[in-house]
């Protein structure tokens, strides 16, 4: 008898970053730019149907504010649950922390599924490759980065209970101002406490605003 994972798809993004540290330093794309490549990423994604639960998770905008309207209705009109509230204290000079703080946000909605296919949608999805593995044989699966000493964050899985225990160590401002960086963090705790297995390529396409060019993962 084959037993059928429980999945959960989180779709994560920060639309509000105007005004931040990072976005001061211009790391970061403004948010009008950062909001076309998400609706974009989004409707890319949506190519693809899914028979499984999808939550599009926002740190940034409070919970009694609107997002953007025309974001809204596409996930609305893909039966995609929204999340938002402004749980983003340590995100605009950490992007890790920043993400952290999103899980940690949706705690008591991770604990409900067996695995999750994390994704930003600010990314664009050239196939659905690693998608299509992940549902084929759910598991831990990662990209390496340069190096192969740390992961690529923007696409992965992970077992929801593996995730819950990283997170559930950051409980003090000390524990977010030590994480440099959350692709060589969470390489090394995953390396240390879980098999996984890894992918050449996300297949994703990525702008990095400080060199104005796109990357493929």
């Amino acid at each position: 008898m084959v037993i059928k994972m429980k999945i959960l798809i989180q779709l994560n993004c920060s639309l509000d970053i105007n005004n931040t540290n990072l976005q001061k330093l211009g790391q970061v794309e403004d948010n009008g730019n950062r909001l076309k490549r998400i609706i974009k990423g989004v409707e890319k994604f949506l190519e693809k149907k899914y028979d499984h639960d999808i939550i599009f998770v926002d740190n940034t905008i409070p919970k009694e504010k609107e997002i953007n309207k025309d974001l809204k209705n596409l996930l609305i009109d893909n039966n995609i649950k929204i999340v938002h509230d402004f749980k983003n204290h340590y995100g605009g000079k950490n992007k890790g922390a920043g993400l952290i703080e999103s899980w940690l946000f949706i705690k008591n909605i991770l604990e409900n599924y067996d695995y999750i296919l994390y994704f930003e949608p600010r990314l664009y999805l050239e196939n659905f490759d690693f998608i299509n593995n992940f549902l084929e044989k759910p598991r831990n699966l990662f990209v390496y980065g340069a190096g192969n000493n740390h992961f690529f964050t923007g696409l992965f899985s992970i077992q929801s209970s593996l995730l819950i225990n990283y997170i559930s160590n950051f409980k003090q401002v000390k524990d977010y101002n030590r994480l440099s960086s959350i692709e060589y963090h969470i390489f090394k705790y995953i390396k240390n406490n879980s098999q996984y297995e890894t992918l050449e390529k996300a297949n994703v396409i990525w702008h990095d605003k400080v060199a104005n060019k796109f990357i493929n993962f």
